[in-house]
């Protein structure tokens, strides 16, 4: 397969797990979103991967590099985001995909990062953006997908509980670190496609009916 060129991170770096369900509001990004994205990012890495990359890593994360390799893809249209905002607006949650990036003839478009703030996990946001990523892929004309994810990822069976199954792994280098990643895909997003739909109507719903939306 061939080597993924540069995105907006990687879909390994979440800690996410299942929890209650809540309404959460998902929009896509805007290149002025960067800065925003970048933190979580940041922030989404040294919570995840403590104890997996080295800790001078880690430490060294810095925001600016991110923000700014976010506005550039962003602006190529290429790959999108989407983020899932609190009751203020503020980013607590990213997603990205596009065209798969390596050259595998099973699948049309790739999840290429999933970041959800530590204190927002476990509340129904990571599998809203997967389910809205893919509603997007299938849009642009993708109705498969695959991501990549570290071995190490504590998280590795929330792909499985949204339908995902392995295809295969290879090995990753950060920092110095040689990781296994995992990918997982799914033939068809159809399944995910139809859940978003429905948490949308639900969350249109509450909003109709009265009810403030949960994040």
């Amino acid at each position: 397969m061939g080597k993924k060129p540069a995105s907006f991170g990687d879909a390994g770096f979440s800690s996410l797990g299942a929890g209650e369900r809540k309404a959460v509001r998902i929009r896509l990004a805007s290149p002025e979103d960067a800065q925003a994205i970048a933190r979580v990012m940041v922030a989404t890495w040294r919570s995840a991967y403590a104890g997996v990359l080295p800790d001078d890593y880690l430490a060294g994360l810095a925001i600016e590099p991110r923000a700014r390799r976010t506005r550039e893809l962003l602006a190529e249209g290429v790959r999108f985001a989407l983020v899932a905002v609190d009751e203020r607006s503020r980013v607590f949650g990213v997603a990205s995909a596009g065209p798969e990036r390596g050259d595998d003839p099973r699948y049309e478009g790739e999840l290429t990062a999933l970041y959800v703030l530590p204190e927002h996990q476990r509340q129904g946001a990571g599998s809203a953006l997967v389910e809205a990523a893919a509603a997007e892929l299938a849009a642009r004309g993708m109705r498969s997908m695959i991501v990549w994810v570290l071995a190490a990822n504590r998280a590795r069976d929330f792909y499985e509980r949204l339908g995902g199954v392995y295809v295969r792994e290879q090995q990753l280098e950060i920092a110095g670190v040689t990781l296994p990643e995992v990918a997982y895909g799914w033939a068809s997003t159809d399944m995910l496609v139809v859940a978003h739909r429905r948490r949308e109507a639900a969350r249109k719903g509450r909003q109709e009916d009265g009810v403030g939306e949960g994040v």
